[in-house]
């Protein structure tokens, strides 16, 4: 019975972080096309500089809480009392580490961004609402129902104040407020309705017991961050602002197809912290579970993202950001890379205490980033860069990779990986067919969506795919449950 409840609840929070990530995409879309238009690439370049110098401070003062917060909280959410105790000691530790970074970043925006003051003060209020977050509490706890019906309500809201007030490209700021605004009407929410769910105590804290993991993790996710963002910083920086905005256009895609391609693995990574702890017989079990998923999602994804890519971008973004196609192919090997290594080189690392693995493979991660996008982008510009992304995540990967196969057994039959495989070049062809009978455009784009989709999902069920079986016999599971 306790398997059967475990399944459904996975399935139920597969589904509903799949409906989130779903919200995740269409707003960006939406709101990302709109905002392209209006703000043009140096308007939207200006922005997203100013948003990358914020997220340093937004890293440093979160001290990493999503991933590591979500595991204390997994592993005693049914403890009532440790669970009193875990949230008090990290919430306190989040407020102190959010004033401190508030304070340097005032005093960066003062001496440096003077000139650019009202636009750093509005991307700089997502920092200051940092000091509202608890989402690691709900991704802890497994609250996929409550993440989704609050990010449908706010995103909902900001698009609404996008159409609103972004009219011109002088609304450049408005824009950003209502970007942050976003972040805080999320957190605000969430704090608003954890006092249900657990309450603040004053005594007996011990917040030196979490430094020490806190440190390990915050080196890796610094290093982490430096190969994430480093490019978008050297790139405007030496090459100025429309780079920018072909470069993070092209990421925004990658990250809202990825989004989906982790949507059903990402719910595994509280489950991962509790059986780890708890039922360490059923560890790698989820383990290949989610790493089948995530091989029968990512590589369709990544082949369609390359085929599809003109089209995307101009439909998405207009014809002014072509140049972001290169780009978004170039990236789309990223879908692979960062999906399965999200799963073995960091889930399974942090879910099993072992944070501390994570810091050789970032520092190497970022060094390589830093000195390839120096060689590259001046004489390749955001294509550089996005060259600089791709090898900079695989090595990483390949350093940490060894690491995570010694805490567990990963085992993919060769009937999966020939059926994943087999589906996915038959997609392709029909994908290419359509892209060279079709006229370039939204019904082309739509076409070669729709029929790589059903090419795939028939192949996977013509080479009768055990994942897919067994996600469908969960969901129905599921489905019978609520009748």
């Amino acid at each position: 019975m306790k398997k059967i409840r475990n399944t459904s609840l996975l399935s139920r929070n597969a589904l509903y972080n799949t409906a989130y990530q779903l919200l995740n995409a269409v707003f960006p879309l939406v709101s990302v096309s709109y905002i392209s238009r209006i703000l043009e690439a140096d308007g939207m370049g200006m922005v997203a500089y100013a948003q990358n110098i914020v997220s340093y401070f937004v890293m440093f003062a979160s001290l990493g809480l999503l991933g590591y917060g979500t595991r204390e909280v997994a592993r005693v959410r049914e403890t009532r009392r440790e669970l009193d105790t875990l949230f008090s000691e990290l919430i306190l530790l989040n407020v102190i580490s959010t004033a401190v970074y508030i304070a340097c970043y005032a005093v960066l925006i003062k001496g440096v961004f003077a000139d650019m003051y009202a636009l750093y003060i509005a991307v700089g209020l997502e920092l200051f609402f940092n000091f509202l977050n608890v989402e690691w509490f709900y991704q802890g706890m497994e609250d996929y129902g409550f993440i989704t019906a609050r990010s449908l309500m706010v995103k909902a809201a900001a698009l609404a104040m996008l159409f609103l007030f972004v009219n011109d490209r002088q609304d450049y700021i408005i824009y950003a407020l209502i970007h942050s605004a976003g972040a805080g009407l999320n957190y605000g929410i969430s704090c608003f309705s954890i006092r249900k769910r657990v309450r603040l105590c004053w005594h007996s804290l011990n917040l030196k017991r979490h430094l020490k993991p806190i440190a390990y993790l915050m080196i890796g996710i610094v290093s982490a961050t430096l190969y994430s963002k480093v490019d978008v910083t050297m790139l405007g920086a030496m090459v100025g602002n429309e780079p920018v905005a072909y470069y993070t256009n092209a990421l925004r895609v990658i990250g809202i197809v990825m989004s989906f391609v982790t949507a059903v693995s990402g719910v595994f990574m509280p489950r991962l912290s509790y059986a780890f702890a708890n039922e360490k017989h059923s560890y790698a079990q989820y383990v290949n579970t989610a790493l089948k998923i995530v091989v029968l999602l990512a590589v369709p994804a990544c082949a369609g993202v390359v085929l599809v890519a003109d089209d995307a971008v101009t439909i998405i973004f207009g014809y002014g950001f072509l140049q972001a196609a290169k780009v978004l192919q170039i990236l789309s090997v990223l879908t692979i890379i960062k999906s399965v290594g999200d799963l073995l080189c960091y889930q399974v690392i942090l879910s099993s205490g072992n944070e501390q693995k994570l810091i050789k493979s970032r520092v190497l991660g970022a060094a390589s980033n830093i000195m390839l996008n120096a060689i590259l982008i001046p004489d390749y510009g955001h294509v550089g860069a996005a060259v600089a992304s791709v090898i900079s995540e695989l090595i990483v990967n390949v350093v940490l990779l060894p690491d995570s196969m010694a805490i567990v057994r990963v085992r993919i039959e060769k009937s999966f990986f020939f059926s994943a495989m087999l589906s996915c070049i038959v997609m392709m062809i029909f994908v290419i067919l359509i892209q060279h009978i079709g006229e370039p455009g939204l019904v082309r784009f739509l076409m070669s969506v729709v029929a790589g989709i059903l090419a795939y999902g028939v192949m996977l069920g013509i080479t009768k795919n055990d994942m897919l079986v067994q996600v469908i016999k969960s969901y129905r599971k599921f489905v019978k449950g609520k009748c």
